[in-house]
């Protein structure tokens, strides 16, 4: 799979859809297996007045190769916050997740797909198995980002109303995010592992999958790694 139809898949789970960012998590086949940032895209919210020279799309390859569309900051807090998504994405850019470990690294490991919105995430209506049935309704925001992962927080600031994980082993994990509430829909899941595999060759699949099967059978991926530890930032800190 090219670099340019990755962006080109990203980009049309993007257009004329609900889905504001689209992000794939390659699975990194080492050891131990981790998935890192591979590449993102983002559709910015259209402001009330045209702004000249910016597009309406923006890629992201890397925490050091982030292009951002440059929306301007006043219009995009008016118009859905397209500067808080930028800054989602170069958050985001820098994260690698071991797999078993983290809401990402769950994912991928176990091969189940991870569909939460915003509004049963404060009523723990959530049918996906990854959220453990233990966990009560939050009292307030303080009690309630120990309940999910930390590094989602920003992204629910910024308006996200609706994040979605599909495995795409041996590959990785797809990611996307709305801001509208989108209905949790199985039939969207399939279209959209259909559109990455429809990239990828069978003898190329197949040879990954053993290699994914081989060191996967080794690590055992309980659910309360959900919660603890759910990224590692590559991040430089700041001096």
């Amino acid at each position: 799979m090219g670099t340019t139809d990755l962006r080109q898949l990203l980009e049309s789970l993007c257009n004329n859809s609900d889905w504001r960012y689209a992000v794939f998590w390659k699975l990194r086949h080492g050891s131990p297996m981790i998935l890192t940032w591979e590449d993102g895209c983002f559709d910015c919210p259209k402001p009330r007045e045209p702004l000249q020279t910016i597009s309406s799309d923006a890629y992201c390859n890397g925490g050091n190769d982030l292009v951002s569309s440059l929306c301007d900051a006043s219009a995009s807090n008016a118009n859905s916050g397209g500067h808080q998504i930028e800054l989602v994405m170069a958050d985001m850019s820098y994260l690698q997740y071991p797999l078993g470990e983290g809401v990402v690294g769950e994912v991928a490991c176990t091969g189940d797909q991870f569909w939460l919105s915003i509004n049963n995430m404060f009523s723990c209506e959530m049918s996906t198995n990854l959220v453990p049935e233990k966990i009560a309704e939050p009292k307030n925001w303080n009690s309630f980002h120990w309940q999910f992962p930390e590094e989602w927080l920003l992204q629910f600031a910024s308006g996200i109303k609706t994040i979605l994980l599909v495995p795409v082993l041996p590959h990785g994990v797809l990611q996307l995010g709305s801001f509208e509430e989108i209905a949790e829909d199985i039939q969207k899941v399939a279209y959209i592992k259909g559109r990455f595999n429809d990239l990828h060759s069978n003898r190329e699949n197949a040879a990954l999958k053993r290699d994914f099967k081989a060191q996967s059978t080794l690590i055992s991926c309980p659910v309360e790694h959900l919660n603890a530890t759910s990224a590692i930032s590559t991040r430089p800190s700041e001096k």
